[in-house]
């Protein structure tokens, strides 16, 4: 599929109003993963970037810089340090943050792996809103045998995301009698919180466009009221629906029988609509960059609710490598440009697939070339 195909719909009113007239160019900060925090944000003006997604697991800030009591008072600790270290590099404003996963997973089988990962979750969500972030992103976790997810791991995965948008709410909530601004301005009351694609694995979640519509269209969870039901007796998703009564009803609240023989929606589900990371390299491993037809039905299909791009190519079963490296990335990355695309690009890239060790004058000039090659696909 070329970009003279079919486009999707314009962003939303509303999401466009946080778009510029370019994409803001962006690094993960675990590219520079050697070096301490303020290293990296400088690095990343050095290199021509206008944001940066912070991951809190940055080794150097989660080893040796993360104040002692973040995780007792993530918003203290972040009002305290993290925000006047983001505040002297207003060039980067606004980031995005990703959500913790190293050695997480809130599908575990195991309650205490889930439950800790959940809540890391929640403090990058507050440490997100402090920053004045646009995007948090999360990953939606695995099954935790080498099997295919069930309906078990769909059920796990919808009250991780239910989690996370009550902490949505009450951040909005303390938003709105708060004198003080996140470091963002009133943007930070606000995050967009959005779910990754995952590269395809036996037990992975998540992993083709079909898969992400029950999350970003509605249907699981209540995320959409408006859901209007179909009777899919194979579908993973309408069977987690029909075992928890949570089968959207037409003309209803929103999501199921509440017990009472009326319809209506026990669980008063208003939560949140999900935003989409599309992870370019996850989309391309499935077919081993042979084709770009599942990434490409990515962008048709959520081409509104994509805020933030993961951008790096995939090569015999490695992935985020250069994008100057994939004719495949860089085929997706024109497509997204052709169709209008204007918010986060983020460069995710594996410094082990370079060849050898850089230095960080080698990994400022490295990035600066991958910058120029997205301004060059963006911008004609």
């Amino acid at each position: 599929m070329s970009a003279a195909d079919s486009k999707p719909p314009a962003p939303e009113p509303e999401k466009a109003s946080r778009t510029g007239k370019h994409p803001k160019y962006s690094v993960s900060t675990m590219f520079f993963h050697e070096y301490t925090l303020e290293d990296i944000l400088r690095s990343a003006v050095s290199a021509g970037c206008d944001s940066v997604e912070f991951w809190l697991e940055t080794p150097v800030f989660w080893v040796n810089e993360m104040p002692k009591d973040y995780m007792s008072n993530p918003d203290t600790a972040a009002d305290r340090y993290l925000k006047e270290l983001f505040g002297r590099f207003p060039q980067l404003s606004p980031i995005t943050v990703h959500t913790p996963v190293l050695d997480l997973n809130p599908c575990s089988v195991n309650p205490d792996i889930a439950r800790v990962s959940t809540l890391w979750a929640r403090r990058a969500l507050i440490t997100a809103h402090n920053l004045g972030a646009e995007v948090l992103t999360l990953h939606p976790g695995r099954r935790t045998a080498k099997r295919q997810p069930g309906v078990y791991d769909y059920l796990k995965l919808c009250r991780y995301l239910d989690s996370i948008d009550a902490a949505r709410k009450e951040l909005k909530a303390k938003a709105k009698t708060s004198p003080e601004q996140p470091a963002g301005g009133s943007a930070g009351a606000d995050v967009m919180v959005a779910i990754e694609n995952m590269q395809p694995a036996v037990n992975a979640l998540l992993t083709d466009p079909g898969q992400m519509k029950y999350f970003l269209d509605g249907g699981v969870c209540g995320y959409y009221n408006n859901y209007e039901c179909e009777e899919k007796p194979d579908d993973i998703a309408f069977r987690y629906l029909r075992m928890n009564d949570m089968l959207p009803v037409k003309g209803g609240n929103g999501n199921g029988n509440n017990g009472n023989g009326d319809n209506s929606d026990s669980r008063g589900c208003e939560n949140e609509p999900l935003c989409f990371t599309f992870d370019i390299s996850h989309a391309l491993a499935g077919a081993g960059e042979k084709t770009t037809e599942d990434a490409i039905r990515y962008i048709d299909m959520y081409f509104d609710k994509i805020v933030n791009v993961h951008a790096g190519g995939t090569q015999s079963n490695r992935v985020h490598l250069p994008v100057s490296q994939s004719p495949a990335a860089r085929e997706v990355l024109k497509y997204l440009a052709d169709c209008g695309y204007k918010r986060h690009i983020t460069l995710e890239i594996d410094d082990l697939n370079l060849g050898k060790t850089l230095t960080l004058k080698e990994k400022k000039e490295f990035i600066a070339g991958e910058i120029g090659l997205l301004k060059a696909i963006f911008e004609g």
